[in-house]
């Protein structure tokens, strides 16, 4: 299943939407799928946004399936996707996480790999308010001059927990989407010899989408193929193969003695190459960068002109 989250600008103050996407050019509300349903095995509050839907797990999912395939013939209740403007699928999640497991991202960083890199997914946390959708504009932050796109999957949390084991931990996924975590790699180096971060030079721009796909849409999670274009040109290409640690890995480390909440995000790192300063290339203002990732589909952003802020330098 493909859910995303959307606005329809046509309508008086309009409000997220979660919908399901259905093919390349149709969506499926899920407000109006219910309405239409004789007896949906839902409440209203489940489809106030992503995170309380993906929050009832298995049951959801299959309520959903349910759902949907009921209103097959119904086109009457699909709208044009190009008539509605997506949002990153969690807009505000509750937490944001993001993890270094793949050996060749730190190889190629000019990086050497320590010890504790497989003994357990190392992370840091990022800004969970600085969240935006595909199709936008990501600002170039005034007190940088060196900024870069880092190719990622990103995990959803479903139903969440604690001291889950990694069983309990698949389970409590309740997707998948890809993430854009635009990096201001000057200050970012900078700031990281004080061997605290990453803050500034993470924490204006995470961008994700176009949708979220649940995990019975991917055949093998170390198998989903990956490429960044700049302006139409192939810059980066990989896939989730060759990573340390699994979906499920990452989700049971993170709740260890404290809770992972629905809707949370966690990132499981850029693969190798997957960002312009392996290639030492550079992304400029008025760049498109797009990430395209097998079964999930093209997340595209347009880099903006650097602020002017009176502190610029």
């Amino acid at each position: 299943m493909k859910y995303v989250t959307f606005l329809d600008e046509a309508t008086v103050d309009p409000f997220p939407v979660v919908g399901i996407l259905l093919d390349d050019t149709s969506v499926l509300p899920l407000p109006a799928a219910y309405d239409a349903s004789d007896e949906p095995d839902l409440e209203p509050d489940d489809l106030a946004d992503l995170t309380a839907l993906l929050s009832r797990g298995a049951a959801g999912w299959q309520a959903v399936s349910e759902l949907v395939s009921g209103l097959a013939d119904r086109r009457d209740l699909r709208r044009d996707l190009a008539e509605l403007r997506l949002l990153a699928p969690i807009p505000r999640p509750p937490r944001l996480r993001d993890y270094m497991t793949y050996r060749g991202h730190i190889g190629g960083s000019g990086m050497d790999v320590p010890d504790v890199f497989t003994k357990y997914p190392v992370g840091y946390k990022g800004n969970h308010l600085a969240v935006q959708g595909t199709a936008t504009t990501v600002t170039w932050p005034s007190y940088a001059r060196r900024l870069d796109y880092e190719s990622e999957i990103a995990i959803i949390v479903g139903s969440g927990g604690e001291n889950l084991t990694v069983a309990e931990a698949r389970d409590a996924i309740g997707a998948i989407t890809i993430f854009n975590d635009f990096s201001a790699r000057d200050i970012q180096f900078e700031e990281m010899t004080m061997r605290m971060g990453p803050g500034k030079g993470k924490d204006f721009a995470n961008a994700f989408g176009p949708c979220a796909v649940t995990l019975d849409e991917i055949p093998d999670e170390f198998g989903i193929n990956m490429r960044t274009l700049v302006n139409d040109e192939v810059w980066s290409k990989g896939s989730t193969a060759g990573r340390q640690f699994s979906f499920a890995e990452i989700v049971a480390w993170a709740s260890r003695d404290e809770p992972v909440y629905p809707g949370e995000i966690l990132g499981i790192g850029t693969h190798d190459g997957g960002c312009g300063y392996e290639l030492r290339r550079w992304i400029q203002p008025g760049d498109l960068v797009q990430i395209q990732a097998d079964g999930i589909g093209t997340l595209e952003n347009r880099v903006g002109a650097r602020r002017e802020g009176r502190h610029a330098n």
